[in-house]
């Protein structure tokens, strides 16, 4: 129930620099973030100097960002809530359940909905507050996965 953060800092001591140094760069070519401060240092250790050096890099995300494993279009709705019911069916090895979601502020530039499916079976959706059967269909839309729009 925390919300996503906007900036984040990595920091990496000796050999560990490299890491960060990767890291950052696949986050920025993804598009998640960019690097907004980088600090290096020769941190003290034990009142001395240790001689490693230290790598800081701060990066901040713009919000919301793509998210490269979701074909949601959660920048259109706000989930405010939501209550997730299932049965596990062990014989059968599924899960059987419903998700009541709570929407808002629906973006008037769009009309649609569109959730992750991905492996799901989908009887029925319906707008909870009076029981109305919506519009839906599932699809492919030429992704990888699917979406439930």
């Amino acid at each position: 129930d925390k919300p996503p953060v906007s900036s984040i800092t990595l920091c990496g001591v000796g050999a560990a620099i490299g890491i960060v140094s990767q890291v950052v760069a696949a986050v920025e070519k993804q598009g998640l973030a960019t690097t907004s401060c980088v600090e290096t240092s020769y941190p003290d250790g034990a009142g001395k100097r240790s001689g490693m050096p230290k790598l800081s890099v701060t990066m901040r995300a713009p919000w919301p960002h793509a998210d490269p494993n979701s074909y949601s279009n959660f920048d259109k709705v706000i989930v405010e809530s939501y209550s997730l019911s299932l049965d596990i069916n062990f014989s059968q090895g599924i899960l059987e359940g419903y998700i009541d979601v709570n929407l808002l502020g629906v973006a008037t530039s769009s009309s649609n909905l569109v959730l992750d499916s991905r492996s799901l079976k989908i009887s029925s959706v319906s707008n909870v507050s009076d029981g109305a059967a919506l519009k839906y269909e599932v699809g492919t839309d030429g992704r990888k996965s699917e979406a439930l729009g």
